[in-house]
């Protein structure tokens, strides 16, 4: 039986539905962050039977991201904008938005199994300090941050690869050449918001980081480096100016822009 418990916290009923069905032994899988980690040992200590923890995961790691694989080969960056325009819609009803899909294979392989970790008081769990941002490696980006604005089957490509490379988290830097994304930003999932506006964020971000300073250059210069149009560009600029994760000053010429990473409370 597989049960989510929307959020990290059991409650009384929900113990109570598994007392009445006989549950004895608990998997866990919440985040592995601070809240997470604190969940796990609270439920531990209530429901008095056998408790593991979902393992292999490093910390601050969302337990999704083990399937993130296999979500890709089903339907790929379809079923992440299928998920992100649930999340967008769900705030305009009082009723919940729920989204499934159903994976098959051959006979004898369609599950996907995950050995539990030793049990929950396994203090290897809580020893480590939660990371504060990922490295990415600039040359695995820029390839894909120019493409050809006009073909859409090439730039949901170009999009499924870029967040195949976010997926990938890395904790400390892989070259010389890098490029770091808030932990946060990452976990939540944000970048499914930014839509193919991603593109240019990522471009900003890079080129940000590399400058230690805003950047001051014309909508002319923004779309060669994307190999698009300056409509495109004004596009993809009001998109991330709507969402709060860009910062523009148009009382210089050129325009200072700037990214954020989370958006305004």
């Amino acid at each position: 039986m597989v049960v989510s418990t929307l959020g990290s916290y059991l409650s009384a009923e929900a113990m109570s539905i598994f007392r009445s069905l006989g549950v004895e032994h608990f998997i866990i899988a919440y985040d592995c962050d601070q809240t997470g980690k604190k969940a796990i040992t609270k439920i531990a200590a209530e429901v008095g039977g056998t408790v593991h923890y979902l393992g292999g995961m490093k910390p601050g790691q969302d337990p999704a991201d083990k399937l993130k694989h296999v979500i890709g080969s089903i339907s790929g960056f379809s079923l992440r904008h299928l998920v992100a325009s649930a999340k967008k819609h769900q705030s305009e009803t009082d009723k919940p938005i729920n989204v499934s899909f159903i994976s098959c294979g051959p006979r004898g392989q369609r599950n996907v199994v995950f050995s539990p970790a030793e049990a929950v008081d396994d203090a290897k769990l809580f020893e480590e300090a939660d990371a504060t941002e990922y490295y990415y490696n600039v040359d695995d980006f820029m390839p894909l941050l120019s493409y050809d604005h006009g073909n859409k089957a090439m730039l949901d490509q170009t999009l499924n690869d870029i967040t195949k490379l976010l997926e990938a988290r890395h904790t400390e830097p892989q070259s010389d050449r890098v490029f770091t994304i808030p932990v946060k930003f990452l976990q939540t999932e944000a970048y499914t918001d930014l839509g193919s506006a991603l593109i240019l964020w990522l471009r900003l971000v890079i080129e940000q980081q590399a400058k230690k300073h805003r950047i001051r250059q014309p909508d002319t210069v923004l779309a060669e480096w994307l190999n698009t149009t300056r409509k495109t560009i004004l596009v993809y600029k009001r998109a991330l100016m709507g969402l709060g994760y860009l910062n523009i000053d148009t009382s210089t010429r050129p325009q200072k822009v700037s990214v954020r990473y989370f958006p305004k409370s």
